[in-house]
């Protein structure tokens, strides 16, 4: 008999148990900004433009962001739209590896799409990987173009810093569905020049403190990525999109300098 209600008593634990279990799971299934309302709550820096002193004024506000439905990142909205022309600053520091902090002015100079020969050394490594169909002057002859972004970056700290140019993709958002539709990664920022060396330090660059270093940066994308679509150059120093990333920043190449 004692035995019997042990079992019972067991029994009993067990379902509170699984029932508090429930309840904590659900919880957390209604508070997942990615399963809510596509849209992700967290502390954002406002806009870091660069006063004359090459510095940031910063303020930081609570904001519902929008994200993607598809992609694992915030959407492009007013707070993390950049223009052409337009230099905006970023700003990363590591306290267990300093040498990593970066201070960095950007700027987007200009933008084209084309099938037209570009000055690249993109297709070196493109041509291995997409069926790209291209003539003896490198014009494209098939669905594919060259997005090219010319773009300078300024180094604002006192030292030389490294920069990895492939920290920018390209977005396609496309407007219909209201979310970003295609991304693309950098393919090249050297010149047909250039000696031809891809291995891990490729989009490695020092910049001297105080100096500027500029480059087109080339990516391959379909008809289907362009056409009905808004094109975006996207920046994130952690090479990574996260939602709650607050350097990330997202320049229109569809629209001249303002």
């Amino acid at each position: 008999m004692q035995r019997k209600k042990g079992k019972i008593i067991l029994l009993m634990i067990a379902a509170m148990m699984l029932i508090v279990t429930v309840f904590y799971v659900a919880d957390r299934y209604a508070r997942n900004p990615f399963v809510k309302k596509n849209s992700a709550v967290g502390t954002k820096t406002d806009k870091n433009h660069p006063t004359e002193d090459g510095m940031n004024t910063e303020a930081t506000e609570e904001l519902s962001l929008p994200v993607s439905k598809t992609w694992n990142q915030v959407l492009p909205y007013e707070k993390n739209i950049e223009k052409i022309g337009q230099p905006f600053v970023v700003k990363s520091e590591y306290e267990d590896a300093p040498y990593l902090d970066t201070h960095m002015e950007i700027c987007v100079n200009e933008a084209r799409i084309t099938k037209e020969r570009v000055d690249t050394d993109a297709l070196y490594y493109a041509l291995d990987r997409y069926p790209i169909q291209v003539d003896e002057e490198k014009n494209i002859l098939n669905n594919y173009n060259y997005v090219v972004v010319n773009i300078t970056l300024r180094n604002l700290m006192e030292t030389e810093t490294e920069f990895y140019v492939n920290s920018f993709d390209y977005f396609s958002y496309n407007p219909q569905i209201e979310d970003l539709e295609d991304m693309g990664e950098l393919q090249g920022y050297k010149t047909l020049a250039d000696p031809f060396v891809y291995d891990k330090s490729y989009a490695r660059v020092l910049i001297p403190g105080g100096g500027e270093f500029t480059c087109n940066l080339v990516y391959l994308q379909k008809d289907e990525s362009i056409e009905g679509k808004i094109p975006y150059l996207f920046y994130s120093h952690t090479g990574m999109s996260v939602p709650y990333d607050d350097k990330a920043r997202f320049v229109r190449l569809d629209e001249g300098k303002n």
